[in-house]
């Protein structure tokens, strides 16, 4: 087999992750329209991050929980973050070989601001109501969730 035919088959190398982070994970698009209700502004859910960002952050930076894009894709997640440990892991690893986190007081704080915001919790996990979503229903599932970081 030549090396180009090899480079190409063979599986990404793992890059190191020395945390992982802990909180509700919410899409892109339904992280623009929460901070476009907040601003009353329509804002682009790609063009606009720095903008999102600083929206949401103005709502749950008091009760201490951060809020960022999250996960291995650009773009896809965003997290209000409520917990954060060292831990020493990779992009290659099994999901179940990391360490979840519990849901703790700021998960309390983070689920109130989501519930202020249209997001109900349902089975376990959140989920958010918007009348203009692409969904039939109008339904988007969100969780409790880790990331490696």
């Amino acid at each position: 087999m030549s090396q180009a035919a090899t480079f190409f088959t063979q599986p990404p190398r793992a890059s190191p992750r020395h945390y992982r982070i802990g909180g509700f994970v919410i899409g892109n698009d339904d992280a623009a329209k929460w901070a476009s209700q907040l601003i009353g502004k329509e804002l682009d859910p790609v063009m606009n991050s720095s903008s999102i960002r600083i929206a949401v952050l103005k709502k749950t930076y008091p009760f201490d929980v951060n809020f960022r894009l999250a996960g291995e894709v650009a773009h896809v997640y965003w997290m209000l973050i409520t917990q954060s440990a060292r831990f020493n892991g990779n992009t290659n690893m099994d999901p179940a070989e990391i360490p979840q986190f519990e849901p703790g007081e700021r998960d309390v704080h983070a689920e109130r601001l989501l519930k202020e915001a249209g997001f109900r919790a349902h089975q376990g996990q959140l989920q958010v109501l918007y009348k203009d979503s692409s969904n039939a229903l109008g339904i988007k599932e969100y969780k409790f969730a880790t990331f490696l970081d």
